[in-house]
């Protein structure tokens, strides 16, 4: 009886694909929690504070870097013929974009902050930084290209490798400060892109080529850019965040706000990656769609709700291996942070629901509500402290889940 049940739920592409994606996460939260638990025992505050601030800035030029062309991917591929020339024309462009808005980045860093002006005082500082930046955006790209073709096995295979190295480096790099936690990131990641390239090389057609398809690229525009524009005002308080705490509070606020979203953040990674798959099973049938959303419920909220529990009850104790201090401002944080992921589990299924439409629109406006309630909360809060950002990312759910509500409802979509 288990095994027939195990071959049912193995036998469907939404379950596999997102339990590859699921252990995927785990590693990844895992692996990340192991290494800032290092870092924090090697580094300061304050250098956690600036590395976490520069981490977080070529996070959001790499994301723009991409030009929406990896969720493009991601709903094209599966399908289209061949994707050789589709993604080839993709890496291009992300490669010209990384090296254009990662040099103005740093133009105008003292503008931003003086605390991370050093950046400018070597040249190889500023090519590692261009080339993290790359080597970011192209890792996106690549993932949604193993995802289009339900290939999520080799994704794991990539982020262990990633996982694995970064832990290993920070002992090498100590003398580099808090650049040198930046530089074992994405030394590591490059290494784990390589990777992957070397997997897709051998078990599909694909071959790399400096080949532009200009066809390709149109035909994914309008969805891209909706995507892309989306995403990033998704994406804009994870960006702003750090470097508004760092001119508003300080660097070791900074560290300990990074800390309690990054625990936080495994919870989000649950609707992420089960709502990735619940697209490209859009992508491939969207007749069975109900069917596609109802079971990738049933797996969010199966894994979410014990965890997110656990997390709320127990974050304290996992703050704690950080150092005490980071219990202290932290933990309340924390918990405000695991409410909201609950509104988030249900708002990324809507979300889902949109871009399979191909209704970029109602993406757009859903994320600039969140963005626009966010941000508004936390500049008129910040002052009372880190905490104002839990309270913030509770309202910002709760409004979007009642626009989705009413969208959804009225729109008959």
């Amino acid at each position: 009886m288990i095994k027939k049940l195990y071959t049912q739920i193995m036998g469907r592409t939404l379950y596999k694909n997102s339990l590859y994606l699921m252990i995927n996460s785990a590693v990844l939260a895992f692996s990340g929690f192991l290494f800032w638990l290092l870092v924090a025992r090697i580094y300061s505050p304050q250098e956690i504070g600036i590395a976490t601030t520069l981490f977080s800035a070529i996070l959001m030029i790499s994301g723009i870097s991409t030009l929406g062309l990896n969720a493009g991917l991601l709903r094209y591929i599966p399908t289209a013929k061949s994707f050789q020339k589709r993604f080839n024309s993709s890496i291009i462009l992300t490669i010209l974009a990384a090296s254009i808005l990662a040099s103005i980045y740093i133009i105008i860093l003292p503008m931003i902050s003086q605390d991370l002006v050093f950046i400018r005082t070597n040249i190889f500082i500023i090519l590692a930084f261009i080339s993290f930046t790359i080597i970011s955006g192209i890792s996106e790209l690549l993932e949604s290209v193993f995802l289009a073709l339900k290939k999520t096995s080799h994704i794991l295979q990539k982020n262990i490798t990633f996982s694995l190295l970064k832990l290993f480096l920070p002992f090498f790099l100590i003398s580099f400060g808090a650049f040198g936690i930046v530089t074992t990131i994405f030394v590591s990641l490059a290494i784990a892109v390589l990777l992957g390239f070397a997997i897709l090389y051998k078990k599909t057609s694909y071959r790399f080529q400096l080949q532009f398809s200009k066809n390709d690229i149109n035909d994914m525009t309008t969805y891209s850019f909706g995507s892309f524009v989306s995403a990033q005002v998704s994406n804009i308080p994870m960006y702003i965040l750090p470097i508004l705490i760092t001119a508003k509070l300080s660097v070791v606020q900074t560290a300990y706000y990074f800390i309690a979203a990054s625990i936080a953040s495994f919870l989000f990674f649950i609707p992420k990656v089960v709502t990735q798959n619940l697209l490209v099973e859009g992508a491939h049938d969207e007749k069975n769609l109900r069917s596609h959303i109802f079971h990738s419920a049933v797996i969010i909220f199966s894994l979410f709700v014990p965890l997110g529990i656990g997390v709320i009850f127990f974050g304290q104790n996992i703050l704690t291996l950080f150092g005490k201090s980071y219990t202290q401002e932290g933990f309340t944080l924390l918990q405000l942070l695991t409410i909201a992921a609950f509104f988030g589990c249900i708002n990324t299924m809507y979300a889902t629901l949109f871009a399979i439409k191909k209704n970029v629109r109602l993406l757009i406006l859903t994320n600039v509500i969140y963005s626009g309630v966010l941000l508004t909360y936390v500049l008129f809060s910040l002052s009372k402290g880190i905490i104002s950002i839990g309270y913030a990312s509770i309202a910002a759910q709760l409004v979007v889940l009642v626009v989705n509500f009413i969208l959804v409802k009225f729109r008959k979509i």
